[in-house]
């Protein structure tokens, strides 16, 4: 450029700018990074877990209601096959208990205070309910592949798969259970649909949760005389995201 201004050459004015092209038939619509509102239809079948409960080394028939899981989701993807996704979200659940033989429970329950006048447990120790609140996130890939892709349409319809971790943790009202961690991880698939930022994604989810909780003062002399173990599998949850791309 100095040489051409040195010798009065005509000046030449080099086009710098960085701007997509306003049509274009051999690029795809591009998916960017996006966040948004998650909707699990989550229900907890009694039939799908695994539990071992426990109150005053006496076995306990449970059965489970539950909300719908609500959150956040987010995802980055690397490329127009695989990325990754982060979810977060709350589910309300109750728990209904019962001693096997409330009979016999309520007379241990009598002789246990029969001999010790400060016994901390009541009639609730025999059948009653809590409440417990979980709250999870989920990290993990998905991958798939379009279906159709528009870059001058800007739309995109997509069939994808994801795998994760989770972890979160459970809160316990109107019980002696103490708050416990809980893992485990899920896995699924489902379509998205995209139009310029925004974007809808739905599909079916499976996962696999675990968690052990115990009294905060044990009702005998052992910690796992009063334990609370759920191993959960929900299998084909229905759910459903909205999103909005962040640029």
């Amino acid at each position: 450029m100095g040489a051409t201004l040195s010798f009065g050459s005509e000046i030449q004015i080099i086009d710098t700018s960085m701007a997509a092209p306003q049509k274009s038939d051999l690029i795809e619509y591009e998916e960017r990074v996006s966040v948004g509102a998650y909707l699990e239809l989550s229900s907890i079948d009694s039939k799908a877990i695994e539990y071992e409960f426990k109150i005053m080394n006496r076995p306990y028939d449970l059965s489970f209601s539950s909300s719908n899981f609500y959150g956040l989701s987010g995802n980055l993807p690397l490329n127009s096959w695989v990325g990754l996704y982060a979810l977060g979200g709350y589910q309300y659940v109750e728990v209904k208990y019962k001693d096997k033989n409330t009979q016999e429970g309520y007379q241990n329950l009598a002789s246990l205070i029969e001999e010790n006048p400060f016994f901390s447990l009541d009639s609730s120790a025999v059948e009653g309910h809590f409440d417990a609140h979980r709250v999870s996130v989920q990290f993990g890939f998905e991958a798939g592949f379009p279906l159709l892709s528009s870059y001058n349409y800007q739309t995109m319809l997509k069939v994808f798969g994801f795998l994760g971790g989770v972890g979160g943790r459970v809160f316990y009202r109107n019980t002696d259970f103490m708050n416990a961690a809980h893992w485990g991880y899920a896995w699924g698939g489902g379509f998205r649909a995209a139009y310029e930022k925004l974007s809808v994604s739905f599909g079916f989810r499976s996962s696999h949760l675990y968690s052990r909780t115990y009294f905060e003062k044990p009702s005998l002399s052992n910690k796992t005389d009063d334990t609370f173990m759920a191993d959960i599998d929900n299998f084909g949850q229905l759910f459903v995201s909205a999103s909005v791309s962040l640029f």
